[in-house]
This record gives structure tokens, sequence and C-alpha cells, in this order.
């Protein structure tokens, strides 16, 4: 029976199948899954198949034709792979229909299939995905970058910024003198590794690593004097691999790298290697590209941290040179601490005791608000205006404290402030504090045989509020041989998420408990040891000797 009398006799659909050679999709019988009818297209998609011979096709859609032969139920394979069947290996998609054929009589029953192709749209969308998924590192890599100002975590979050996503491996490394880039540097190039991040297994590369030493031909040396990220495969014979750990690169199957610059305020001062290892392909360039802009979103994030930490430092610097030690007192022993919230931190919150003449002392405690550069530079400028007025006039504490109030308002220098300001005036059988309140936590008196005092008797507004009255009063109270006066800022009480009366209580009591005969520095260790940790805080402590 010839081919046309064979379409004559199955129907799909209703229609001959005669009718379907000059369908624009590939249309085949399969009958046993052996081809018993192809139309053109079906012939110009997979060459001219004799009939009678096995299908040339994916083993899920005759997987699926011999289900509708079983079952009569009709079977989808959307976006169904086919790859093999063209002479360069080329992978095409398709939209496979599998239906009853009719029968004639014969079995297995033949199944009509229908090939709709979708390359087009399916590597369309693969590659619109890919895009977005790029876009999405690049994203997340720049904001991780950016999330702290300190620069070994900008560098850590380098290191991490395309692992596992577009690299198997990343090395940060920190060249021991920075260079211009775009132009040949000094050889041998030096540099230090600080961060290694590696998908999967763990991979044996020690770290830091210092004198890493570059040649003119190494992919690093290359970026530098390209100043842009430059890639290639690996040379297993390269004097680097031997320094940066041959086996381990090695064994992991290194065969490609890819190095960028990082580059801040026109210096090299970084260079990031990225490396394909086994199992995953050489990059395309819409991959290079974003590994690139990640190393230049670094020299972006690197440049702001390095200044932030500059500044940082100059200003702390500028802050611990104001927070002088205090006087030595006969008859008095004066003790401080100063504690920022972090090692490098900064803020507002100060100390300060001077000769006021006439063997008087002023003592002071205050907290500009904020944790910042401009809460430092406040509380500098709050602590020296403080000193000249109150060596300026004989006035007491609250004269004091409303005149600075005028000052600092007048000024700008702050727009919240809270501070403890008082006199110590010798007396007969020992001291007289006398002092003024404005807006901050009243400070503790120890006396032996008693219970720890509160010293609440003077009361006022914090500082820099304008107010033409702000009602500021004095009080006093005479210190005798071993009372101990604790003035302080809240970050020694004040617990996140806990009421600061708490935090008072559990001063009070750690405080009463200390020895009565222990130093005045171990009792401020003490007492700063058990602060929380995520505020500054400073005490001032005067014992009556």
């Amino acid at each position: 029976m010839s081919r046309a009398e064979r379409s004559v006799n199955w129907q799909a659909a209703g229609e001959p199948l005669g009718a379907m050679d000059a369908a624009a999709v590939a249309v085949g019988v399969v009958s046993g899954r052996r081809l018993a009818y192809a139309n053109r297209a079906f012939r110009d998609l997979f060459g001219e198949v004799a009939e009678g011979v096995d299908v040339a096709l994916g083993e899920r859609m005759i997987a699926a034709a011999d289900r509708v032969a079983a079952t009569g139920v009709p079977q989808r394979l959307p976006q169904e792979a086919v790859q093999g069947a063209w002479a360069d290996g080329e992978v095409r998609y398709f939209d496979v229909f599998c239906s009853p054929a009719g029968t004639d009589g014969t079995a297995p029953a033949p199944v009509l299939v229908v090939l709709v192709e979708v390359t087009e749209r399916v590597v369309a969308h693969r590659e619109l995905t890919e895009h977005a998924d790029r876009l999405a590192v690049l994203a997340e890599a720049t904001s991780a970058m950016h999330r702290s100002l300190d620069p070994s975590d900008e560098l850590r979050a380098l290191g991490w910024a395309a692992v596992p996503e577009l690299a198997d491996l990343a090395m940060v490394h920190l060249l021991v003198h920075p260079t211009a880039p775009g132009i040949r540097p000094p050889l041998p190039v030096v540099t230090d590794r600080v961060v290694v991040a590696r998908s999967g297994e763990r991979l044996d590369l020690p770290t830091p690593r210092h004198g890493l030493r570059w040649r003119r031909e190494d992919v690093l040396t290359q970026a530098i004097q390209a100043g842009r990220l430059v890639s290639g495969p690996v040379e297993a014979a390269s004097p680097w691999l031997e320094q940066a750990g041959t086996a381990a690169l090695t064994l992991a199957g290194l065969h490609t790298l890819a190095a960028a610059p990082v580059i801040v305020e026109n210096q090299v001062v970084a260079a990031v290697l990225f490396g394909c290892l086994a199992g995953r392909a050489p990059w395309k360039a819409e991959q290079l590209a974003v590994l690139g802009q990640i190393a230049e979103k670094a020299g972006h994030a690197l440049g702001h941290g390095l200044a932030y930490q500059h500044s940082r430092r100059s200003a702390l610097t500028l802050q611990r040179s104001l927070l002088t030690d205090p006087p030595m007192v006969p008859g008095l022993r004066i003790s401080v601490r100063y504690e920022p919230a972090g090692a490098d931190e900064i803020g507002g919150d100060w100390y300060d005791a001077f000769n006021l003449g006439h063997g008087d002392i002023a003592v002071a405690v205050g907290d500009v608000v904020g944790h910042d550069m401009t809460a430092a530079a406040a509380m500098g400028q709050l602590r020296s205006t403080l000193r000249g007025l109150a060596v300026d006039r004989a006035e007491q504490p609250a004269a004091v404290l409303n005149r600075l109030d005028t000052v600092t308002h007048r000024l700008a220098i702050t727009s919240f402030a809270t501070m403890i300001y008082g006199h110590l005036h010798r007396t007969g059988r020992g001291w007289r504090l006398r002092w003024a309140n404005a807006g901050h936590p009243a400070p503790l008196l120890l006396r032996p045989g008693h219970p720890p005092r509160w010293l609440e008797q003077a009361h006022g507004l914090v500082l820099g509020t304008g107010m033409p009255h702000p009602e500021r009063i004095d009080a006093e109270i005479d210190l005798d041989a071993g009372d101990t006066l604790i003035v302080y800022t809240d970050g020694l009480v004040e617990r996140r998420g806990q009421d600061i009366d708490a935090g008072m209580r559990e001063l009070a009591e750690r405080a009463a408990k200390a020895p009565v005969d222990g130093s005045l520095d171990e009792l401020c260790d003490t007492l700063a040891y058990h602060a929380p940790s995520d505020d500054d805080l400073v005490i001032l402590a005067v014992r009556v000797l």
C-alpha cells in the first residue's frame, strides 16, 4: 500500500494525512516505535527518514507515543529538547503533541506526533532569565559591599559576590604597593591574599597568604595593566599556581581565571580573581561583563569605606584628645571610663573634671544625641563652651547650664543634649557637692553603711531646646570620707527592650555589692564590664578620701 493510500485510510482529527504534507509544523505517524508517515516539515527537520525504520526522536517523545498507543489518551510535552538530530549537535525545542491517529486494524495503534518548534521562544526566555539573574547577582553584590563601611567586611563581601552564581572560586588580593591602572606595573606585583570564597566542598587554600608574586604574563598583572577585567585559560606551569597552592587548585579542576582591578582614587589597591572549576563552562561575554562590574562596584564601596574609616579615626583621635585625664586633687580620688559602642565607635558621650580656682573642682558628664561624627563634633564644642562659661563667672551650676543652653541654641551646636554639671567645694570635714541637672539620669551616691542613694533633688530641661525659662535648679549635699559619687551616661543602665528604671536598679544593686575598701578603678571596671554593649557609656566616679 502506498503512502497516499495509507494516508487516506488513517484519519487525524477527521482530515486525511495527505493534507498534512503542506503543513508548516512537523507531523509524523508512529506505529510500534517505527515511522509510518512524515510530512515535508518533519522530513526537513529530521532528514529523509525512510518509512518503516525506527523514529529518530527523543526517549521522552517515544515513551509518550507508547502511552497514547496503549491508553488512547493524548499526551503533551511542552518545550521538549531534541539533541543530536543535527550534525552540529544543536539543541532545539518543540511543543510535542501525541494523539491517536485512528486505526487501520493493525496493532499497535498508530500515534500522530505533531512538533511545533519553539526554540526561539525558549532561547529568548532563557536569555532574559539569565540576564535578570545576572542583574540580581550584581544588585545583591552591590548591596552586600555597601552594607558596611568596614573595608574588611567590604572585601569579604567582594569575595562572595559572584560565588556560586557566576563563579566557583573567588580570591581577593591586596596589593602591597598600590599602582595606577592602565599602565605597566612594576614587577613583580606582590599581593596578600585576604579572602577566599569557594562553592561546594572545601578548597584548602590558606588565608591570609602573604607575598604572592605575579609575573608580567599572569592574569592579575594583565588586569592591572589593562585597567579592566581580563580572562583566560589557566596555565598549568604558572609559577603563581605553585605559590597559591597547585595541588588544591589542580584537584579542583581550575581551568579558567578572570582578574579585575579594584580601583580607588585612580589607584589599584586590590584585585579579585574569579575561577571556573571542573563542571562549569568558561564564561560568556555577558557573564564577564557582570564580573567586571562587581569589581568596579567594589572600588566605589571600598573608596567610601576607606574615606569613612579615615574620617572616623581622625574624629576618634580628636574625641579622645578632648577626654583628658581628671586632675589630681588632694582629698579626692577621681576615676573615669569611656567605652564606645564598638571598637572604632565615636559618639556624643563625654566627661570632664577641671579646676575652677580657689580649690573648687568642676565635674561634668554629658550625652549629645547620636553616635556619629556630628555628635562627636557637637560634644567637643559643648565641652569647650562649658569650660569657658564655668571659669568666666563665679556662678552656680544651674546658671552655668542656663547660659550654656542659650549658647547651644543660638549657635546650633546641637538640638538635644543632657548633662550633669556640679561644683565640689572643700569644707571643714569633707566636700560639698552642688549640682544641676539638664535632663540627665540622676547621679548615684554610695555611702558606707547605707543603701545606695539616687541624687534626684536637682532637675531641669535638656540642652538645646531654646526654651526661654528652662527652670533648672541647684541642689547640694555634703560628702564625707568614704563617700563615692557615680555620674554616668545612659549607656550604663539602658538595655534595648528594657525599661531604664530596671537598669538603674541593677546598677544600684551591683554598686552596693562592691567592697567598701575596694579601689575606685576596680569599681568602675566592674560597672563598665556589666553594662550593655550596644551604646556608648561614660562613668565619672569621685571618692572622698
